[in-house]
């Protein structure tokens, strides 16, 4: 049916570009009924151009209004599973957010990670610099405002040694290595094959901070 090409329209279709509203019904009904609205302006001036049969007349502003219900419905059913999911994580310890990582030296902490890990701010000011990191974010706190966040325990120097150890997956270790190199990074130990199945090196980041990457060596 030439008459309906760029007309007809499914829930899918109207729902595509609604997907930042989060939940903002409203703003889900305006945008879909103006879209609905448009395409039956364009209806209409096909039905005057080709004369549509009466019986195919009918059956528009139903069809529209069935189409209409249904992608409404597909919206709220995938925002509260959304929000029911979500609410359930927001229950549960198995929710990494944020590491904070205390540093001597936040200039160089930020140049450091914008250069070995490619990583761009997500936020900062004068005593710390919030980068992304797999879905992470990580904090990069300057050492002076530590004791607010863990007293009364009293934060190490980073001269007293790593207390931990985060790891990156990688595909290939060497690769990798060699691409720390060449940032000027000084690798602690590895490439070195580990009886657990994966090949590792380690290195650390100008506040003595462990990072290692990890490759899984194939059996």
């Amino acid at each position: 049916m030439r008459h309906l090409d760029g007309v007809v329209t499914t829930s899918t279709d109207l729902l595509a570009p609604l997907d930042g509203q989060d939940g903002n019904v409203h703003a889900v009904v305006v945008a879909v009924l103006a879209k609905l609205l448009a395409r039956l302006e364009l209806l209409k001036s096909r039905i005057g151009q080709q004369g549509l049969l009466r019986s195919v007349r009918r059956q528009i502003p139903s069809w529209y209004c069935f189409i209409f219900s249904n992608t409404l419905l597909s919206f709220v059913k995938r925002n509260s599973t959304d929000r029911s999911t979500e609410a359930l994580r927001m229950k549960s310890l198995n929710n990494l957010e944020c590491v904070t990582l205390f540093v001597d030296d936040l200039a160089r902490a930020r140049a450091f990670y914008e250069a070995v890990f490619d990583a761009k701010p997500i936020y900062s000011d004068a005593v710390c610099s919030v980068i992304g990191l797999g879905g992470v974010m990580v904090n990069l706190l300057q050492e002076t405002e530590a004791l607010q966040l863990v007293q009364p325990v009293v934060p190490a120097a980073s001269s007293a040694g790593p207390r931990m150890l985060m790891t990156i997956r990688v595909g290939d270790v060497d690769e990798a290595c060699e691409r720390l190199r060449q940032s000027g990074v000084e690798l602690v130990n590895g490439p070195i094959d580990r009886p657990w199945g994966r090949r590792t090196a380690a290195f650390s980041d100008p506040s003595g901070h462990m990072w290692e990457i990890a490759q899984e060596i194939p059996s």
